[in-house]
């Protein structure tokens, strides 16, 4: 058998990094189906297994990185200049990087460290995030449940005389009484029993924060930050922050205007309730005075807007706009069809729970989806929409509030970007883009949301007669239509939305600076999480979105969508250009160059700001544009 340091003259990147490419989309294809499965089965043993398999694969990886031989051959393929498509130039520049990190910045010693160090820093996000399932409630007594739907709750658990019901933190309910409990002392029960639901968690960040410095610094850089970048479109720390911190000028009126707007909210109902007035504004509070200033600035009720999106209809409106735009077919398998599929076996052989909708998607341009095996036929994908919605009661309706209208059309553009993509690599496939860019084209579906041609058309009363489909009935749906008047105000609406939204997200996106910037594992290991959060939320506004930050991809979302979109967001020729510069190349082009061959330029930040408008639309004095 020939050695492999016997042939570095003959090495190529055809015989020994496509090879190499070949076998990681395999090892992608069912690592990710493991990952997925720890996220959702309800088979404690099988997602048991899972985590087993999962670590099975980081170890794999670590291994094959520290292989002397292999870097041989890619150093000795990287002198010889082949010249490569883009994806395989661009596949092979991040295998050489990452066989570098690996070797030629660590001494042996040092490379057994690092294999320590990613085996405890995986023991603990599975801990983490095991943590972050446990199912957690607090109990509330009716009166304590003042101005909540009581309805919403009647399912769950109530004390043995009935007098109190328990409030689950799974789904969205929690955030529904937050923000309607008309009891200040509730929402702070609400809020801070939420808050200290994963409280061991503080433990493991802080054990997290220290390992992940110790692995930035045993790979040559000087934080955690600079390390992750080094993929990103803007690969400097600085540069990024120096944005945030632009960003945050530019919003601090508005945080004032609205925090000005709150108190004084609060202080006129603590009066008229007669409640004792602390004369601060707590973190508790800005859900349901946010929700206030909707009602009563804007004359946007949730509840009025909610029964034009029965969750049903609305998930199969959305599928017919997105295959318009991006010439798509989707066709949902019924019992008969899954039986065939499957030789009889059922749902359970093709999804985790009984309850999962299952749909072939056509591509209706004709085109080849997915990624290259070896034999170089096409492995097509497959992807899912995991929302945390409630499940519907038995015989009834479930309704979508607005926001979860947008978070629909956010999960299902990441789910079009894995079915449309066609790459020869895995790794490039989908959504798998620079970690500054991978949520900009799902951010830009959500503008969609907020266009007065397709809330018309997508916001429908649900009556008995939905389901029946034919012509006759055309005019009939067209009548139910979301009126013109209730479009308007719910635009209005959007600007005070937005503003704390992205205030929201700065909160996060400081808190990730600060807690990857540490430049010394004493640095790093005396940092104060607890304090930090309170600290970055005081500056900012509050924390909506966890694990939601602002970088660029907001930027790149919103000219995307103002540019080639705002007028005609469902003309078919601009998706589906946007599908064939954008979206079927994964991450196997430069992302900014994709970006810049759409738009026809480089991309422009002004449009991310320019939808907030002055502050006197907080007021509910003017009119508003999507």
């Amino acid at each position: 058998m020939t050695l492999l340091s016997d042939i570095p003259a003959t090495a190529t990147f055809e015989n020994i990094v496509l090879p190499l490419g070949h076998d990681e989309n395999q090892i992608i294809r069912f690592c990710q189906q493991v990952e997925f499965l720890i996220n959702v089965t309800p088979d404690d043993s099988l997602r048991a297994a899972c985590r087993e398999a999962s670590k099975r694969f980081k170890h794999f990886e670590t291994s094959t990185a520290e292989r002397a031989d292999l870097y041989m051959l890619l150093a000795a393929i990287n002198g010889k200049r082949e010249v490569l498509t883009t994806e395989r130039k661009k596949y092979f520049d991040q295998v050489l990087s990452h066989f570098e990190d690996a070797r030629s910045r660590m001494k042996a010693n040092d490379m057994c460290n690092l294999e320590l160090i990613e085996e405890e820093l995986s023991q603990v996000k599975q801990e983490y995030l095991r943590t972050c399932r446990q199912k957690s409630s607090v109990w509330l007594t009716q009166g304590e449940l003042e101005g909540v739907d009581f309805e919403m709750l009647r399912e769950n658990d109530q004390g043995e005389d009935g007098s109190r019901l328990r409030l689950p933190f799974q789904g969205m309910r929690w955030w529904k009484a937050l923000s309607t409990a008309r009891r200040s002392q509730t929402r702070r029960k609400i809020y801070t029993a939420r808050a200290s639901a994963a409280e061991s968690n503080v433990s493991l960040l802080e054990r997290a924060i220290v390992l992940r410095t110790r692995k930035a610094q045993l790979l040559g850089y000087e934080d955690y930050m600079q390390m992750t970048m080094r993929y990103n479109l803007i690969k400097s720390p600085a540069i990024v922050q120096d944005l945030l911190e632009d960003l945050e000028k530019q919003l601090s009126p508005l945080k004032d205007h609205l925090f000005k707007r709150w108190r004084e909210m609060k202080g006129r109902e603590s009066d008229d309730r007669g409640e004792e007035d602390d004369g601060k504004f707590h973190e508790w509070d800005r859900h349901y005075f946010t929700q206030k200033m909707v009602e009563g600035s804007y004359d946007v009720h949730a509840d009025e807007v909610s029964q034009y999106f029965e969750m049903s209809g609305t998930i199969q409106r959305t599928l017919r706009i997105f295959e318009g735009v991006f010439g798509i077919m989707f066709a949902q398998l019924d019992d008969q069809k899954v039986d065939f599929l499957t030789n009889g076996q059922g749902r359970q052989a093709l999804t985790w729970h009984p309850d999962v909708l299952v749909s072939a998607v056509w591509d209706a341009p004709q085109g080849d989806v997915g990624f290259t095996d070896e034999k170089g036929n096409r492995v097509y994908p497959s992807s899912c929409l995991l929302c945390d919605f409630d499940k519907p009661k038995e015989n009834s309706h479930r309704y979508l509030q607005h926001h979860e209208v947008v978070v629909l059309f956010h999960e299902l553009g990441h789910g079009i970007h894995d079915l449309v993509a066609k790459t020869e690599f895995a790794r490039f496939h989908g959504a798998s883009t620079a970690e500054d860019f991978n949520e900009a084209p799902s951010q830009m579906l959500e503008h969609w949301c907020w266009h007065p041609k397709v809330l018309k058309s997508l916001g429908q009363l649900h009556t008995a007669q939905d389901e029946v489909h034919d012509q006759e009935h055309l005019t009939h749906r067209q009548e139910r239509s979301m009126p013109d008047h209730l479009i308007e105000k719910l635009l209005h609406s959007r600007k005070m939305k937005d503003a704390v939204k992205i205030l929201g997200m700065l909160s996060v996106s400081h808190f990730q600076f600060a807690i990857g910037s540490a430049r010394s594992i004493q640095e790093a290991s005396e940092i104060d999480t607890t304090e930090l959060f309170h600290f970055m939320m005081n500056q900012t506004l509050g924390m909506d979105h966890p694990g939601v930050s602002v970088q660029r991809k907001h930027i790149y979302a919103s000219d995307m969508f103002s540019t080639v979109f705002g007028k005609e967001p469902r003309d078919d020729n601009a998706g589906l250009r946007y599908r064939r510069t954008i979206l079927e190349n994964g991450s196997g082009r430069d992302e900014m160059q994709m970006m810049v061959d759409f738009l026809e330029r480089a991309p422009d930040p002004e449009a991310f700001l320019a939808h907030l408008g002055p502050i006197g639309h907080f007021d509910g004095k003017e009119g508003s544009s999507p």
